[in-house]
């Protein structure tokens, strides 16, 4: 059985809906995208030698954020993308 190459992109969410959504958009721009809703389905794809090219992560409705960017071995201290609704609206009021 030959290896299964690993998906472009990742993206872990507790919310479906984004989830669904954004998958939905980056399958239709070309991308292999996979989604969960669980931090142990997401590292099953993390695999070394098989790392999809992004993670995405939406840490809102996550049981344990801090544990999740642990366990992804993200150090928050450090220059990272980020997006989140309050971002959103600091920016949109300039």
């Amino acid at each position: 059985m030959p290896e299964q190459s690993p998906p472009d992109i990742v993206l872990l969410g507790a919310e479906w809906q984004p989830r669904g959504l954004l998958r939905a958009q980056l399958t239709e721009d070309g991308f292999e995208a996979v989604a969960t809703n669980t931090s142990p389905m997401m590292r099953r794809h993390l695999r070394p030698g098989s790392k999809p090219q992004l993670a995405i992560v939406d840490l809102r409705g996550l049981p344990n954020p801090t544990e999740v960017l642990k366990d992804l071995r993200v150090d928050e201290t450090k220059p990272c993308a980020r997006a989140d609704s309050h971002w959103h609206r600091a920016a949109s009021r300039r």
